[in-house]
């Protein structure tokens, strides 16, 4: 379906919204693992809407990585728009032609080599899939492990169920903070994609379906990370966007 080159580049988004304090050790561990690698990805920061002292504190840090070549320069949104809406100011504001785009969330929930992983996957020549996400669920592949307090995994596989009755989706975590797509996909169903918050997962995700993508799920290790900013209002407009998703 997308024309496929044997290497491939790659722009990782990292929507961050107050997470001066989580993103650093992160980010530093993927900038070092990329350094090692032979891998062609850039890492682009997006500040949505945190307010002035956070956007300081990001720009400050990326400064730190400027000699790597592979952090670019901050973005940041007026003001807070949600998840959804970063990835895009981050994928839409690219100036190079890369075959794949995708994100990561700031905390580190996903580890950094798990990411370097995955994006050696996509960027595999040999790799047929137009989109390639993280799992938290597919956790019988041996040597991954997820570390969840049990409420929000018990909360987590409801949601999971609810998605699955309501849209059909073959995808058993549509939440989980990693994805990639390939551009042409992305090209081919951004006039589609609407929400800025949480839900852009399943949007995402269901348009992917219903263009004859393929996706592809990997076990990912994801340990949950204090600190969450999320506003409440966020994990309500999920809901709503599940309902209202056709």
């Amino acid at each position: 379906m997308v024309n496929r080159r044997p290497e491939g580049s790659c722009l990782l988004a990292i929507p961050c919204y107050r997470e001066s304090q989580r993103l650093p050790a992160f980010l530093s561990d993927l900038v070092n693992q990329l350094a090692q690698g032979d891998l062609n990805v850039d890492l682009q920061v997006v500040d949505d809407g945190s307010g002035p002292g956070e956007f300081k504190k990001l720009a400050l840090l990326l400064d730190t990585h400027e000699e790597r070549g592979c952090v670019l320069p901050l973005i940041g949104l007026a003001s807070h728009k949600g998840k959804g809406a970063a990835i895009r100011a981050a994928w839409d504001a690219s100036s190079r032609r890369y075959d794949w785009f995708g994100f990561v969330d700031a905390d580190g929930a996903v580890p950094a080599d798990d990411v370097i992983r995955l994006v050696r996957l996509a960027l595999d020549g040999s790799n047929t899939a137009d989109a390639i996400i993280g799992s938290r669920w597919k956790t019988g592949t041996a040597g991954h492990r997820v570390r969840r307090k049990w409420y929000r995994k018990m909360i987590g596989h409801l949601f999971a169920r609810a998605v699955h009755a309501r849209l059909h989706l073959p995808v058993e975590d549509t939440q989980c903070g990693f994805k990639m797509i390939q551009s042409a996909a992305y090209a081919s169903i951004r006039g589609r994609l609407k929400i800025d918050g949480l839900g852009m997962d399943l949007e995402l995700l269901l348009q992917l379906h219903r263009q004859g993508y393929r996706i592809v799920e990997e076990a990912i290790d994801w340990m949950e990370r204090s600190g969450s900013h999320v506003p409440l209002r966020e994990h309500v407009l999920l809901i709503r966007s599940l309902l209202m998703i056709r």
